[in-house]
């Protein structure tokens, strides 16, 4: 794992993931293709190597906190489909307030967010004139950090139109920097996406917010309105049905006051979350050789379907088995079985691959691989 990848500390769950050790020549639309077969890309970003002989990276927001928790758990330390090497899979750093974005980015309202907007002073009487934000303050940046560096990083994020490196005071602290963008929506980005990351090209993490504009700003006219996402993917398969509300009407030993009995919150998925994150269910790498990928299966199939053909054949992984399905809740004829051991992989293959279904189609199990390793984007 590189030093990207090694980001110190475990951000909370969200929807947004970065993702690191990836190729170096990986494409937006190839980044967005691969992780669109684990659930519904809302954007995503590559952010290239700063120099030859490094990896690249990039952060993909999904629709839901639940699609990106499962490719945390289920990718970090193994080879995603269409990827021939292992990548890093982790939650991206929260804003600094500690609150995780839960819903899927879009370019932020800008007329009616205050934390992206300033308030230039009234003309001739009228309303305080909306200004959008396009300077942002940068710090923990290296003691050496240049001018040409800085417009070199940051400029790999959007348009910079100037940038202004501030040295530190004293030897053993760290510089600063004021950077101005053409657009509101790209500072916006930045602010939201970079702050407690890792940008490409540095070795730490920053601190990045916006920075605090003259009192006496003139007033100027409101831009046009941002601009779209930079990614969108069409809806894809989502890695866990919508949860359900449970507990209710159940009993449970340890009754409220009152006769009512005590209820659990949330979700099946959270409480799985925490009891693997504990680590009570073993870790979460599997090894690739553990791991099969199974085409042509029914459109009716779900995960349960797979768990109880596969299970009979040895021991599952945490990570157990996932039917990709469409929005309608349809398999779309491909999924992914992780054992727990070699022998119980290479068992099921040798039992079921290639077997004729009663409709003709030949059904395909086989050990995962990168590129090239039997599809991983829908049923051959």
């Amino acid at each position: 794992i590189s030093g990207r990848g090694a980001m110190s500390g475990m951000a909370p769950a969200s929807d947004n993931v970065w993702i690191g050790d990836l190729p170096p020549d990986l494409s937006q639309d190839a980044l967005a293709e691969v992780f669109a077969a684990y659930g519904t890309v809302t954007s995503c970003r590559v952010n290239n190597p700063s120099q030859p002989g490094r990896k690249a990276s990039a952060l993909v927001r999904f629709a839901s906190v639940d699609e990106a928790a499962w490719v945390v758990q289920n990718l970090n330390g193994n080879v995603a489909e269409g990827l021939d090497a292992p990548i890093v899979a982790k939650f991206a750093n929260p804003q600094r307030n500690g609150q995780a974005q839960q819903s899927a980015w879009t370019p932020p309202n800008i007329a009616a967010d205050p934390a992206v907007v300033m308030r230039a002073p009234a003309v001739n009487g009228g309303p305080a004139q909306v200004v959008p934000k396009t300077n942002v303050w940068i710090g923990d940046l290296p003691p050496d950090f240049t001018q040409e560096h800085c417009q070199e990083v940051f400029g790999a994020y959007g348009t910079v139109t100037q940038c202004r490196v501030t040295p530190p005071s004293s030897a053993g602290r760290c510089a600063s920097a004021l950077v101005r963008f053409s657009l509101p929506d790209e500072a916006a980005w930045i602010v939201e996406n970079l702050n407690g990351n890792l940008p490409e090209g540095l070795e730490s993490p920053v601190i990045v917010k916006f920075a605090n504009e003259p009192r006496n700003t003139a007033a100027t006219p409101a831009p046009p309105p941002p601009a779209q996402p930079r990614s969108s993917v069409g809806s894809r398969s989502q890695p866990y049905a919508p949860q359900q509300p449970v507990g209710k009407g159940s009993s449970h030993h340890g009754a409220a006051a009152g006769g009512v009995a005590a209820v659990g919150g949330g979700t099946f998925q959270s409480m799985y979350n925490a009891i693997k994150g504990a680590g009570i269910l073993g870790g979460g790498h599997v090894p690739t050789e553990c791991q099969l990928h199974v085409k042509n299966i029914p459109p009716d199939t779900s995960d349960a379907d797979l768990l109880r053909l596969f299970s009979v054949f040895g021991p599952l992984a945490p990570t157990g088995a996932k039917a990709m399905t469409h929005p309608d809740g349809s398999c779309k004829g491909v999924g992914f079985v992780d054992f727990a051991d070699p022998a119980s992989a290479q068992a099921a293959v040798a039992a079921l691959n290639n077997f004729n279904l009663p409709d003709g189609t030949i059904l395909g199990v086989t050990v995962k691989r990168g590129s090239g390793g039997g599809g991983g984007k829908g049923g051959g």
